[in-house]
């Protein structure tokens, strides 16, 4: 039970917009603090929030210069459930199916819609794909319910994987991607392009060659043998953001804990 106090609140980022914090205290037996976000009018922040910030750093040697940087970051109920952190750059490669939005289909977090319900649910993120606006997805379901996806997908004419999950009973793991050729939905010129602009600052290595490979490959491939749960270097964490519809700044930020 949160007491009805505000312990402390100030400016939280300059910019066109006012955005403030509330620490709240939680009752019980020890002092725990909670923070929220708030908008100048006193409501709590909610949604996927994006706001860039300028700053000129000096280092050790007297050298100075100049970063452009953003934050996105998303909140629920003025809860800060994630913020990612990047150099600003107007990178050319774009695509519907490439949007913030997907992560929350990342299951690091539950975001709630304005009307109270959940965008982070396993069939939502189905549809996402047969939408066009995901390219491939993964979801579990009660084994009651899969006829009712699988026949929604073949209606959509995508290919897919439906397996028994591997520690609940009762349940199935399905997988749906977009289809044809990856090369055919994607630009992956620019992809490789808007990847060089980032690698220019940081210290990151991703396999050009492999990606121009990857455009005569299929979504479908993707959907059985792609541990895209445990990517193991910089051009395996660029696939999984590709293929689950991450912007390429969201992988950066990770990358280099910027």
């Amino acid at each position: 039970m949160f007491a009805d106090i505000k312990v402390t609140k100030r400016k939280y980022l300059n910019g066109e917009k006012l955005f403030y914090k509330l620490m709240d205290l939680v009752s019980g037996n020890e002092e725990l603090w909670q923070e929220r976000y708030f908008d100048q009018n006193e409501n709590p922040l909610q949604g996927i929030i994006s706001h860039p910030m300028s700053m000129d750093v000096c280092t050790g040697n007297g050298l100075k210069f100049h970063i452009d940087t953003v934050f996105t970051g998303f909140f629920n109920d003025g809860h800060n459930l994630k913020t990612y952190a990047y150099r600003k750059h107007d990178i050319p490669f774009k695509s519907p199916m490439v949007r913030w939005e997907n992560l929350n289909f990342c299951n690091g977090w539950s975001m709630n819609g304005p009307d109270g319900k959940s965008l982070s649910t396993d069939k939502k993120l189905i549809k996402a794909v047969i939408n066009g606006l995901k390219p491939i997805g993964f979801g579990m379901f009660e084994d009651r319910e899969v006829d009712k996806i699988v026949k929604m997908i073949e209606a959509a004419g995508l290919p897919y994987e439906v397996n028994p999950h591997q520690y609940m009973p009762n349940h199935s793991f399905i997988g749906v991607s977009q289809k044809g050729k990856i090369g055919e939905l994607f630009d992956m010129d620019k992809f490789i392009e808007s990847w060089k602009m980032h690698l220019d600052e940081e210290n990151m290595e991703i396999n050009y060659d492999f990606f121009n490979n990857l455009k005569d490959e299929k979504f479908e491939d993707f959907l059985k043998g792609w541990n895209y749960a445990r990517p193991n270097s910089d051009t395996e964490f660029a696939l999984t953001g590709l293929l689950l519809g991450y912007p390429i700044e969201s992988t950066v930020s990770l990358l280099t804990h910027y």
